[in-house]
């Protein structure tokens, strides 16, 4: 006879919010030139991204290393005035950044997964062409946000954090634009 099932046990009762968010962004240049400037880019669009990217700048301090498999160990902590939102808590702290699908210069897909397992997620970035030698840029993003106490369900604005989430992506995807923009055709 088997049996399948679980259990466990807990201090205090706490929930998992899952979030899903699709941005997009045409860029006027061809997908080899995009996944460039997105994926290897040089000194020059590394520094316009870094400039475009106010927000993002304004809300991490930021450290990374990349492990002997390829993984990337970014560690964040929010600065003093950032959103003080559960995606952005969640974020907080140790995460493994790891490309688990990569199909220059088509996609690329991330798995991020704090190392305290607070957050999980995908991001996937996937290039189109479309007439004209340009490109689509479409950003897709699963994530789980773990062990939501009660207080913060019932605190929980989907509001604001939809604003803060979309303002981040929108301007890390324009500098992205911006950076492929840089280089001729």
């Amino acid at each position: 006879m088997s049996e399948i099932g679980s259990t466990g046990s807990h201090s205090f009762l706490t929930a998992s919010r899952y979030a899903t968010g699709r941005w997009e962004v045409v860029i006027d240049r061809p997908a080899a030139n995009v996944w460039e400037a997105f994926a290897n880019p040089d000194e020059a669009q590394r520094e316009t991204m870094q400039k475009l990217t106010a927000f993002h700048q304004g809300v991490w301090d930021e450290t990374s290393e990349t492990l002997d498999d390829g993984t990337v160990l970014l560690t964040r902590h929010l600065k003093d005035g950032a959103p003080r939102t559960p995606f952005f808590e969640s974020l907080e702290g140790a995460l493994y950044v790891r490309i688990i699908k990569d199909v220059p210069p088509r996609e690329r897909v991330y798995r991020l997964d704090a190392v305290d397992e607070k957050f999980a997620g995908f991001i996937d970035y996937s290039l189109i062409d479309l007439p004209d030698g340009k490109t689509k840029l479409v950003y897709t993003a699963f994530v789980e946000i773990r062990r939501v106490s009660p207080e913060q369900a019932e605190t929980y604005s989907f509001d604001e954090e939809t604003s803060d989430w979309g303002r981040y992506t929108d301007e890390n995807l324009g500098a992205i634009k911006v950076a492929a923009e840089l280089k001729g055709t």
